[in-house]
């Protein structure tokens, strides 16, 4: 799924910053650093191992426009308006009912042009929050609505070649907000 992510950046380029909310040890970052070199790629996340070794992973291959760094996604370390995008990768399933408005509040916070997240998207849940096994499972079009206009929204079915099969494949989505 990384390629068929990498590809829906070009749509959005040129920019200049990227930050990923929830990177892990950067998987998505690496990608993002090889397609844009020029870009200054970001990436936070709660676990310390992660960061660590992705740092050291990253720097080992020679990307040193790419910075991991411990953080917490309803209290972003940046700026206001200082990331021209800001996305996640299946992480909005992780972040409960209680959190969830102001994580989305914190990214729209950060973030200069977009927002991309790749999550699960259901229309029918309405405002609710619905968990499954997958995780959190909601509709993001009636959440963004609070921080960004409905014409500046779009929902973009994740193709079957990427997740074939799961939960994935009925309600994984690319939801972008532009400014």
């Amino acid at each position: 799924h990384r390629e068929w992510l990498m590809k829906q950046f070009d749509g959005l380029y040129p920019f200049t910053s990227v930050l990923e909310i929830g990177c892990g040890y950067g998987p998505n970052l690496e990608h993002l650093a090889r397609r844009f070199p020029d870009v200054q790629v970001l990436g936070i996340d709660i676990n310390p191992n992660s960061v660590r070794e992705g740092n050291v992973r990253l720097a080992e291959l020679g990307f040193n426009r790419v910075r991991l760094a411990m953080g917490r996604a309803d209290a972003l370390p940046f700026t206001d308006r200082s990331i021209d995008i800001v996305f996640t990768d299946a992480t909005l399933l992780y972040i409960g009912p209680d959190k969830i408005m102001k994580v989305i509040a914190e990214m729209t916070r950060v973030s200069r042009r977009a927002l991309l997240f790749i999550e699960l998207h259901d229309m029918e849940s309405g405002s609710r929050h619905v968990y499954t096994e997958d995780g959190w499972v909601r509709d993001y079009r009636k959440l963004l609505n609070h921080f960004f206009s409905d014409d500046s929204l779009t929902l973009t079915k994740i193709p079957a070649g990427v997740w074939s099969e799961g939960r994935w494949a009925r309600l994984g989505y690319l939801i972008t907000a532009r400014r």
